[in-house]
């Protein structure tokens, strides 16, 4: 965690999540796994269907909940909240980090986000998955001129993901070339 002072982990939680309610704290505590947060996200990964009313309820109720754009649609939690968030979804047995990250990468591949798909992925350390939808998805990368993003996935991957699947080897030393490295 970003500042390890057990004081200001005291302070968050007791005057960030102290006010909330149980129904809010469950959810922050949930969805503290996502960086970034919307209703139809946090609907379909955390298998509610409120999402909406539960992150403008938050954003009148914490500051430490920012709104990202102008309609409200998407959110984001200052660094520390979510550190201590995530430390407590740790500290409650909750091992289910990994079954959020991985239904967010399906959400977000509906969606048509390859790359924040591969990147749920990646957290999710489901490198497998990770690397099949790359290399399903390089020529996309290609032709949206995002060739730099697709070897920063690829790199994320790891030596692991390269040495099970040689071709992306391959297609990274190709993208390497494209951009000059």
């Amino acid at each position: 965690m970003r500042g390890e002072s057990r004081h200001l982990i005291d302070y968050v939680a007791s005057e960030v999540l102290g006010p909330l309610t149980a129904r809010q704290r469950d959810f922050v505590v949930r969805a503290s796994v996502l960086d970034q947060l919307c209703a139809p996200l946090c609907d379909r990964v955390l298998g509610i269907d409120d999402s909406a009313l539960l992150l403008e309820g938050l954003e009148w109720v914490d500051p430490f909940i920012t709104r990202l754009d102008e309609a409200g649609v998407w959110y984001r939690w200052h660094p520390i909240v979510r550190d201590v968030l995530r430390r407590e979804h740790d500290y409650s047995g909750a091992d289910q980090r990994a079954a959020v990250l991985k239904a967010a990468a399906e959400w977000y591949l509906l969606e048509g986000d390859i790359e924040q798909a591969v990147r749920h992925l990646i957290s999710a350390g489901d490198t497998e998955s990770a690397v099949r939808l790359l290399l399903r998805h390089e020529t996309d990368f290609l032709d949206a001129g995002n060739i730099e993003t697709f070897l920063t996935l690829a790199e994320a991957v790891g030596a692991q993901g390269i040495e099970n699947e040689p071709e992306l080897g391959l297609s990274m030393a190709w993208a390497a070339f494209v951009c000059g490295r």
